[in-house]
C-alpha cells in the first residue's frame, strides 16, 4: 500500500510540474537569464522564480539545438559533397571558370569533345561546373564527381554564367565547430 502511495505521489508531482511548465511562457529573454542556476536538494525545498525556470528551459533547449546543429552539419556535408561548388567571384575577375547549363532539361557530358563520344554523365538545368579546358567549340568541365566535355552551345560562360548562378543557385555553408549560433541580423 505504501509503495502505491509513493507511486501516486510521484506521478502527482510530475503532473503538477508539467502543468506549471506548460503555463510558463518560454521566450527568447530566457537566454539572457541563463546564468541563474537552478539546483535541487533532497533535504530542503528551494524557492524558484519563473525567471530561473525559464533560464533552465533555455539551457535545455540550447543543448538540444546544439545536437541538432551537429546532425544537420553532418547531413549538409553528405548532401553537398556531390555538388560542384559555386565559387564566389570578385567583380574584378575578368575570366571566370564558372559554367552553367543553358538547357531546358539536361545536356550530356561526354568522354571526348565530339557528339559520337561515350556519355559519362549529364548536366541538368540550373546546374553548373568549373572549366578545366577549352577546345574548338567544346569545354571540358568538372561538376561534382563527373569530368567531361560539353558543347559550348549548351553552356553559359562569364557574366551570363554568374548571373544564372545568382538567380538559381543556393548558397550553402557549413560549420566545423561544435556549435554555431546563426542570427538574421548583427
Amino acid at each position: 500500500m505504501e509503495t502505491n502511495l509513493r507511486k501516486w505521489s510521484s506521478m502527482l508531482y510530475v503532473l503538477c510540474l508539467a502543468m506549471v511548465m506548460t503555463m510558463m511562457p518560454i521566450t527568447t529573454d530566457a537566454a539572457e537569464t541563463r546564468d541563474l542556476v537552478v539546483t535541487t536538494s533532497t533535504k530542503k525545498q528551494q524557492d524558484t522564480s519563473i525567471e530561473q525556470l525559464n533560464a533552465g528551459a533555455a539551457v535545455l533547449v540550447d543543448v538540444d539545438v546544439a545536437m541538432n546543429d551537429a546532425e544537420l552539419t553532418t547531413l549538409v556535408r553528405k548532401q553537398t559533397s556531390d555538388i560542384a561548388p559555386i565559387h564566389a567571384m570578385d567583380e574584378k575577375d575578368t575570366e571566370s571558370t564558372l559554367v552553367m547549363a543553358k538547357v531546358n532539361q539536361y545536356v550530356n557530358i561526354r568522354k571526348e569533345p565530339n557528339q559520337d563520344s561515350e556519355k559519362v554523365g549529364v548536366l541538368y538545368k540550373d546546374c553548373g561546373g568549373d572549366i578545366l579546358q577549352r577546345q574548338d567549340s567544346w569545354t571540358k568541365i568538372q561538376s561534382g564527381d563527373v569530368t567531361g566535355w560539353v558543347s559550348d552551345d549548351y553552356l553559359y560562360f562569364g557574366e551570363e554564367a554568374q548571373k544564372e548562378a545568382k538567380e538559381v543557385g543556393i548558397l550553402t555553408a557549413y560549420s566545423e565547430t561544435e556549435t554555431l549560433r546563426v542570427r538574421k541580423e548583427a
